[in-house]
């Protein structure tokens, strides 16, 4: 995966991304989509994997941004609006989390499968 970016970085004319953009940007957005992945495997608490999973959504979106050359207004407010409840949704389940086990370490909360 690492190839990858490094790739993207290095011969940007390969990838068909110009104009406004940038030329990097889709190596921004790959390098972004793996950090949140790489973040989502290796935390323990819940609130940090929420922001890996935010942080992996938002890689994809920038590479649908790069890719298209931008999206309809329409298209974006609805993007917007659903990222925005679920920022809340997500916020509302790590407080119930943290209240229910004074513990936000995913670890603990194996012992739910049992």
């Amino acid at each position: 995966m690492g190839y990858v970016v490094a790739q993207s970085f290095y011969h940007p004319e390969e990838t068909s991304v110009r104009a406004a953009l940038g030329h990097n940007t889709l190596a921004v957005a790959i390098a972004l989509f793996l950090i949140g992945f790489f973040t989502m495997l290796n935390r323990r608490k819940a609130l940090t994997q929420v922001l890996g999973l935010l942080s992996l959504e938002n890689g994809l979106f920038l590479a649908a941004i790069s890719l298209t050359y931008g999206m309809p207004l329409v298209v974006e407010l609805g993007i917007f609006f659903d990222v925005l409840v679920a920022v809340m949704v997500l916020g509302i389940l790590v407080f119930r989390i943290r209240e229910a086990f004074d513990s936000m370490d995913v670890s603990k909360l194996r012992k739910l499968r049992e």
